[in-house]
């Protein structure tokens, strides 16, 4: 089995300081039997649990992860992000039943393993604790944890799209793409346990550590200085939030005086209008997609 599956943990230079404390807890929740790769940008960064560090230079997200993906020899890849930590100990024998089901039935393009994920369409097709998703649901693609089948994961991907984009964009790629999705019911428990929102959850958010850390690294008796990256406050995000989301924090009077009080924020914001309904007309027709998920084995 482990010369099919690998896991890839997606991160960047800047979020090196990091590492020693994601690996730390990955080893402490599980006893992996895969191959695991990093996806870095310039940074050789060296771990005793890595098969390799791949650096394909300052990139964009989607573009290095392909390139990633196009260099790992197995047929199934379970994703990570560098700023989720696992907090509990990984369910490796439903683990294997969801790899088994894949390599048993091609249609399957992953097993989702983030919580909270609501059924708004009260779809009954059920596989034990995993539900098959609508795919007029939203955020069909996810860089959360996920077992992708490789190949379907490349269809899926695009190059030059953040993690956000890929999110956005990919999820309106799917929604006309075959393959049977399945994310963890939310009344299961989970098989990767991790929390990315909330007082409890761990790792990074807006390059600012979640406050649950401070009581999961005193349990595990880890050091570490907060005050470099800081206390993620969600009180006082705006400085983090993204472009539209900070145009939409504001009132309608200042809206209008745009142009006058924050030209840069104006500026940007009609860019990424222009280009987002673009990147979103291309995802809906998405010819080549299409094209690839017709010839899809």
């Amino acid at each position: 089995m482990d010369r099919k599956v690998a896991v890839l943990i997606n991160s960047c230079d800047d979020y090196v300081d990091i590492l020693d404390y994601f690996f730390y807890f990955l080893n402490n929740a599980w006893d992996c039997p895969y191959k695991i790769y990093l996806n870095m940008e310039t940074i050789n960064y060296q771990n005793i649990s890595l098969k390799k560090t791949f650096t394909f230079g300052k990139k964009p997200w989607s573009q290095r992860l392909i390139k990633c993906l196009k260099e790992i020899n197995e047929d199934y890849v379970i994703t990570f992000l560098d700023d989720f930590f696992l907090m509990d100990t990984v369910d490796q024998k439903r683990l294997d039943d969801c790899i088994d089901k894949m390599c048993k039935d091609d249609s399957i393009g992953y097993y989702m393993f983030q919580l909270h994920c609501s059924n708004p369409f009260n779809i009954t097709g059920k596989d034990d604790s995993f539900r098959i998703r609508d795919k007029r649901e939203k955020y069909l693609s996810s860089a959360q944890i996920c077992l992708w089948r490789k190949n379907y994961l490349l269809q899926v991907l695009r190059k030059r799209e953040s993690p956000w984009d890929f999110e956005r964009y990919g999820t309106l790629r799917m929604r006309h793409y075959k393959q049977k999705l399945y994310v963890l019911s939310p009344e299961s428990k989970p098989i990767f346990n991790y929390e990315f929102r909330g007082d409890r959850a761990a790792g990074l958010v807006g390059g600012k550590w979640h406050k649950g850390n401070l009581a999961l690294f005193e349990k595990h008796n880890l050091s570490c200085d907060f005050n470099k990256r800081g206390i993620f406050d969600p009180n006082k995000a705006i400085p983090f939030l993204s472009i539209e989301q900070r145009y939409q924090s504001l009132t309608k009077k200042q809206r209008v005086l745009l142009p006058i009080i924050n030209i840069n924020l104006f500026a940007s914001y009609f860019d990424l209008r222009l280009k987002s309904k673009l990147k979103e007309y291309i995802s809906r027709i998405d010819i080549i997609g299409r094209l690839k998920n017709y010839f899809y084995k």
